[in-house]
């Protein structure tokens, strides 16, 4: 397939790291498939959680920073961050 006609990237499956595919609107896998599985899915299973918050990270940002609410706002303060939203009252 040529990339060109979608002005996209192609990356071999070895080289490509999830924090490159959050940056992107689309992600199509080429693969072939082995005895039932998808060879390079992985990838995307494996790092789905992560790709899917960089892909609402940039179309918060997309918004323009004039117009991030208080939920987008307290999102992108936390982002890449480990945060721990347990009410310990809750759980006594």
């Amino acid at each position: 397939m040529d990339c060109r006609r979608f002005r996209g990237d192609i990356f071999d499956i070895k080289d490509a790291r999830p924090n490159q595919l959050h940056e992107y609107d689309i992600i199509i896998l080429g693969s072939a498939l082995y005895a039932g599985s998808i060879k390079g899915l992985y990838l995307l299973v494996d790092n789905y959680e992560k790709i899917m918050m960089g892909m609402v990270r940039k179309m918060v940002l997309k918004n323009g920073a004039d117009k991030v609410n208080g939920e987008n706002k307290e999102f992108l303060e936390t982002y890449g961050k480990t945060v721990d939203f347990t009410d310990r009252d809750s759980i006594k």
